[in-house]
């Protein structure tokens, strides 16, 4: 066989190889679909493009295994709802996080948000801000775009571990706010960088294949820079599904550590949103038994948040360990996503009644004029 005849059934054969891959992998086991993201060059607001797909399934593995579904809305997040402006008299709740609240790993029908709507009541609309690997100042950026933009009556953070030291840390992140030290205290500095996904990068997402390479066998490909497919460093405190011990500490060193940030935080958080009630809800562990709860402190960036909260009349701090623990101990159903890590739909109906529930007993969903 000569070398010209050679190359050319390798060609044909990477053809059909390729052609047959695309087929599989779009219909029999299909590779992993994100968001597109995008960034407005005058808001700075980093948000999901609803010009792009708007619906989209998550998988995970090289044998891709099925997470969750997604719906962008016309807005430009992760939701199944409109959003609209908050109408005066009613109650509107601005729920903002992570990974967890973004939700690529459940169902759109099971993410905490839709949950923590059913719970609340269809008069409370529940808006979900939320993408991988945010942190706290981040929050405290976008509740000034959804206060001028929807003016919420209740804002709902959901944190956890290393979303305090994490907003100092903003130099691998040039698409989102982070802080730095300036004095005797801290200075909010703005993106660095307008993120704008490229053509080759639009064209290249609407093959099975490529996705699978990049997202379910996480291969290197060289035209692809980090965050132009990604849209963003994704968070590497996601909990982790293992107890924790009864006799771990929180380090009061570790705690005071983050403690003069965490101030600046929820202080620059409630002197951006007065007359809102604000409550964060700290993820923790899972699987402590009850009687441990109480006697187990939470992890150093939670504490600090904790005891910068009590300093604040609108400010309000929900440990959801408990409601994770008492599920545990009468249903023994786990709260694990296929990845292991992230809520499943179950998990997020634990959270989203915990939540609910303490806003009403709190009656924090008092309408604003």
């Amino acid at each position: 066989m000569t070398p010209f005849r050679f190359l050319v059934r390798f060609a044909i054969f990477v053809l059909l190889f390729c052609v047959v891959a695309e087929g599989w992998l779009r219909y029999v086991t299909p590779a992993s679909q994100l968001p597109l993201y995008r960034q407005n060059p005058k808001t700075l607001v980093y948000s999901v493009d609803p010009h792009a797909q708007r619906n989209g399934l998550s998988t995970i593995g090289r044998i891709p295994r099925r997470l969750g579904t997604w719906h962008v809305n016309d807005a430009g997040w992760l939701s199944p709802y409109h959003y609209s402006r908050r109408q005066p008299g009613h109650a509107l709740v601005a729920l903002f996080g992570d990974s967890y609240v973004a939700g690529l790993y459940s169902p759109v029908a099971q993410h905490i948000d839709v949950d923590l709507h059913k719970r609340l009541g269809q008069a409370v609309p529940v808006y979900a801000f939320g993408t991988d690997g945010w942190y706290l100042e981040q929050y405290v950026a976008m509740t000034r775009f959804v206060r001028a933009t929807y003016d919420p009556s209740l804002i709902v953070i959901l944190v956890a571990q290393g979303d305090v030291h994490a907003s100092l840390s903003g130099d691998d992140m040039p698409y989102w706010y982070h802080l730095v030290r300036s004095g005797s205290g801290y200075r909010e500095v703005p993106p660095s960088q307008v993120y704008v996904a490229s053509k080759k990068i639009r064209l290249a997402r609407e093959s099975a294949l490529f996705r699978y390479l990049r997202y379910n066998a996480h291969l290197h490909i060289p035209f692809v820079r980090g965050n132009d497919v990604e849209g963003a460093p994704t968070n590497a405190d996601a909990d982790a599904g293992t107890p924790q011990s009864e006799t771990e500490s929180a380090e009061r060193p570790l705690v005071e550590a983050v403690a003069p940030v965490a101030r600046f935080l929820v202080q620059r958080l409630c002197a951006d949103n007065p007359g809102v009630s604000i409550l964060i809800a700290a993820r923790g562990s899972r699987y402590l038994p009850v009687r441990a709860v109480g006697s187990t402190p939470l992890p150093p960036d939670m504490e600090a948040l904790r005891e910068a909260c009590a300093g604040h009349a609108q400010c309000y701090f929900l440990d959801l360990r408990m409601a994770f623990s008492v599920d545990w101990a009468r249903h023994h159903v786990r709260f694990e996503a296929t990845d292991s890590s992230h809520f499943n739909g179950y998990a997020n109906a634990v959270a989203a009644h915990a939540i609910g529930d303490y806003i009403i007993a709190h009656h924090l969903l008092a309408a604003r004029p």
